[in-house]
């Protein structure tokens, strides 16, 4: 009989121990969504940051505000001088810092170099800022072939462009013969 208690008594102890392992794992529960939460605050008040800097170095404090607006931000500060911006803002918990430059134009956005020339063809005008995009860099042209759907470009940035082309959505006619001439790819067109 006294081995029957002893197993009672083993028994009446694991209870207490039970409820006191799901208390700590409750909790251990609440700290790993909080923290959660947070880490996603964090990531998107830099996206939204990211986001409102670079609008802000291009278009100006308005576009800028209604970015990080886009992006569930409210934005707390704006600065701006010269070619540079930077903005402070907020998403729950988090604020985020993030200064951008504009590497040319007016603060307008008004002037974007070659993408402004008005031959360009709006199909055109997309697939070269996709391809500055992709290259991170704007490029001149050389001439634009009505309707506005073929370029050329300098010789020294043929080969640079023709590594984004197909991602950019343009074609090489003719790479052997003019490895200078893009054109907006029409379907079924391969690519360069």
């Amino acid at each position: 009989m006294s081995s029957r208690n002893c197993a009672r008594g083993e028994r009446g102890s694991v209870l207490p121990l039970m409820a006191l392992a799901m208390v700590v794992l409750g909790g251990a529960v609440l700290l790993i969504g909080r923290l959660g939460v947070a880490a996603t605050d964090r990531a998107g008040a830099r996206t939204a940051a990211d986001a409102a800097a670079l609008a802000g170095a291009a278009e100006g404090e308005g576009p800028a505000r209604e970015l990080a607006a886009v992006n569930g931000a409210e934005m707390r500060s704006f600065e701006a001088e010269g070619t540079d911006a930077r903005v402070e803002v907020e998403l729950g918990t988090a604020r985020a810092v993030a200064r951008a430059r504009r590497s040319h134009g007016a603060p307008d956005g008004l002037h974007r170099g070659a993408l402004d020339d008005e031959r360009l063809a709006p199909a055109m005008r997309a697939a070269l800022g996709r391809a500055g995009q992709l290259l991170l860099d704007d490029f001149p042209l050389t001439a634009v072939h009505p309707p506005g759907l073929a370029v050329e470009v300098p010789a020294a940035v043929a080969d640079r462009l023709a590594g984004v082309a197909p991602s950019a959505g343009l074609c090489r006619p003719d790479p052997d013969a003019r490895p200078t001439l893009f054109e907006v790819c029409r379907a079924g067109d391969d690519g360069p």
